[in-house]
């Protein structure tokens, strides 16, 4: 009898070990294909939404702002990340989970969770109703009511984007809902770091919309490395409107143009040198790199390597435009 309850104690505890074990595995796999779904996001929204609200918070008054308390920021940051890492995977989840995503990222992405089979579709829509549920249950409490608003006008433009065909319809709409999307990261990681007590000024607002309006006139330069995939799913872009060689024109002209115009706005010295203008040679350099490899994709076989360097490279411009109010200051 002893005997007999001594092996049934065994094999309990071997049942549990055995499903703990399990709900690790389990929880490695959710956690690296959440890494995979929004790893490419990291570079081009949440760095560059996070240096835009450093900058723009230690800018202070340029933009009629309080003083910045460095102490005070750093203890803000980790959310302003978590913030933005929510908004990025709402996005993420919404854009791949659809039958039509998961082949063109056969084509364009086949590392990603859904098409190398590394979670199911129905386990994507859980993780987005998981979420879903951390950022109606935190944003209204632990970011304050602006940020809320904030993110209702975001979940709007995803749902425009992903779920009612505005990234395929065409490439001037696409590059709209980007914009809109950008001006959200933008605006509700500042406001996130201001704190609920202070609310954003409009030169704080006239900056966000110049600055979301310069990237909506370059938004393309993302779109050259997928043109293949963009092809074979019907997606109408900037590219298959009006050709690869004119999107390549525009794109090296509107980086040149904004790189003059937006220094000149914050009343940038170009002739004197002084310490601020860093930050011209920091968006002077990647604005070369950007035209360059722009230029280069002209006229020679389609080079997927270097369009994508040249859109990481683009991603660099981005961020050293975001830090121009911090390097006006000087």
């Amino acid at each position: 009898m002893a005997s007999r309850s001594a092996n049934s104690f065994k094999v309990s505890i071997h049942k549990d070990t055995v499903d703990i074990l399990n709900l690790q595995r389990q929880a490695v796999r959710f956690l690296h294909a959440l890494h995979l779904i929004t790893c490419d996001q990291i570079y081009d929204v949440i760095i560059p939404s996070t240096i835009f609200a450093l900058s723009a918070y230690f800018s202070g008054p340029l933009l009629s702002l309080p003083s910045p308390s460095l102490s005070l920021l750093l203890s803000r940051l980790p959310v302003v990340i978590s913030w933005l890492y929510l908004l990025v995977a709402q996005f993420c989840l919404h854009n791949q989970r659809h039958s039509e995503s998961i082949e063109e990222d056969l084509i364009n992405k086949p590392w990603r969770p859904l098409p190398s089979g590394l979670i199911t579709q129905a386990e994507a829509h859980c993780l987005l109703g998981l979420t879903y549920t951390l950022l109606i249950a935190l944003t209204p409490i632990h970011f304050g009511l602006i940020v809320f608003k904030i993110w209702l006008m975001y979940t709007a433009l995803v749902l425009a984007y992903n779920e009612f065909g505005g990234s395929d319809a065409h490439g001037v709409i696409r590059n709209a809902l980007n914009a809109g999307g950008y001006a959200c990261f933008f605006s509700s990681s500042l406001q996130v770091a201001l704190g609920q007590d202070v609310g954003l000024t409009r030169d704080a607002w006239g900056w966000i919309v110049m600055l979301v309006t310069a990237l909506f006139t370059t938004f393309h330069s993302q779109d050259f490395r997928d043109e293949e995939g963009d092809r074979v799913r019907g997606r109408k872009t900037v590219i298959s409107a009006l050709g690869n060689t004119a999107a390549r024109y525009l794109l090296a002209g509107a980086v040149t143009g904004w790189s003059i115009l937006l220094p000149c706005w914050f009343g940038f010295d170009l002739v004197r040198w002084n310490l601020g203008n860093l930050g011209l040679g920091c968006v002077g350099i990647s604005a070369a790199g950007v035209v360059g490899m722009t230029v280069m994709g002209l006229g020679r076989k389609r080079d997927r390597k270097l369009d994508a360097r040249m859109y990481k490279t683009w991603c660099v411009w981005m961020v050293a435009v975001c830090m121009l109010p911090m390097f006006a200051t000087f």
